[in-house]
């Protein structure tokens, strides 16, 4: 057995790569989960934090590992990287080749510094830790972190040969669309980006790589898809046209036109614009408003967890409601106000189900 040296209370054997300083009670102090690959036994990583009794689940063999975090609302909240879980909370299985491919910046990795690049730590820190000062430079240096882990050169870090520069983790897009295709081609007949499809009447139609809707009946109007998933995170970006009327929005738990969650995106009369949620014809919310600006974009977001739903405007929470109505429906999509006289369809881009 290798002999160790006493730090503190913590024995570290004379092996180890980490530094005097990377005590148990700093490990303790900072990381949610902490493991040495070395230990993987029985298909389990053991979280080596005291008091711990979880651990991920390993799949493959070493050089294609597979890694599974546990599945509860704590590894949900100290994941906002959205590695270890979907955007919507759906647990994810995490690659090797992912882990020593991007810098987590919540799920520190320490891995050889050229190629195979074999991973040596997994951690993943608490939700309430912000690094700063001596902490962060000895994570960088026990961790054998790239010098622009996060994005600010530390010189404690390591030259590593899959690193230019930062390399920051892209959330798995569940559904996507960016609407490029033809003009004029019906919306039912356009391939998504990811996704199986739209179910929409041949009113609405691509038009300058946009969704347009052409009906004009005094009415609500639905193109929607199935995103098999009740926890969502669907957003559209929606274009304000040069109108004094225009009414479009996102449409969520939906289960018929009648039946739905409805985020409206609206001017009225030349007014100010806004965001507003409905249930069915409901109004749950209160007006947001916006400044228009002819041709301007907005992003317009909802996500839901169980029977909470938030309302995002630009990146920014705008509003909270708890609601089980319609909690169990899959159905996401776009939708659109027309009436002849006044109120047209704003443009919609960018489709995103996480």
């Amino acid at each position: 057995m290798c002999p160790g040296i006493r730090v503190g209370r913590t024995t570290i054997g004379l092996g180890s790569s980490l530094l005097p300083y990377w005590t148990q009670q700093i490990i303790d102090s900072l990381f949610l989960f902490y493991g040495e690959v070395s230990k993987i036994s029985a298909g389990q990583l053991n979280n080596q934090v005291t008091g711990s009794s979880d651990f991920i689940t390993i799949g493959g063999s070493v050089g294609s590992y597979t890694f599974q975090c546990p599945n509860n609302a704590t590894y949900k909240t100290a994941d906002s990287d959205y590695i270890w879980f979907n955007k919507n909370q759906v647990l994810r299985t995490v690659t090797e080749d992912e882990l020593v491919g991007y810098d987590l910046q919540r799920t520190p990795i320490k891995y050889d510094d050229n190629t195979p690049y074999s991973i040596r730590i997994i951690g993943i820190l608490k939700s309430t830790v912000t690094l700063s000062g001596t902490d962060r430079d000895k994570l960088f240096s026990a961790f054998f972190l790239p010098i622009l882990w996060d994005n600010s050169l530390n010189l404690n870090g390591h030259i590593k040969g899959n690193r230019l520069g930062q390399t920051l983790w892209t959330p798995i897009k569940t559904l996507y669309d960016t609407f490029t295709d033809t003009d004029a081609v019906h919306l039912a007949d356009h391939t998504m980006n990811v996704g199986a499809g739209w179910t929409a009447a041949d009113t609405w139609t691509i038009s300058s790589n946009k969704l347009a809707q052409g009906a004009t009946g005094a009415q609500w109007y639905y193109a929607v898809t199935e995103s098999g998933q009740t926890d969502i995170d669907v957003s559209a970006e929606m274009v304000m046209p040069a109108v004094a009327n225009y009414s479009s929005g996102i449409t969520f738990r939906y289960q018929d036109d009648t039946h739905k969650w409805l985020l409206k995106f609206e001017r009225d009369g030349s007014g100010t614009p806004y965001i507003r949620l409905y249930l069915d014809t409901t109004a749950k919310t209160g007006a947001i408003n916006f400044t228009q600006v002819n041709g301007g974009t907005k992003t317009v977001r909802v996500t839901t967890v169980g029977n909470v739903i938030t309302v995002y405007l630009d990146g920014i929470s705008v509003g909270t409601v708890t609601d089980a109505t319609y909690n169990d429906k899959t159905k996401v999509g776009i939708a659109a106000f027309g009436n002849a006289s006044s109120y047209i369809f704003a443009p919609t881009d960018n489709f995103i189900l996480y």
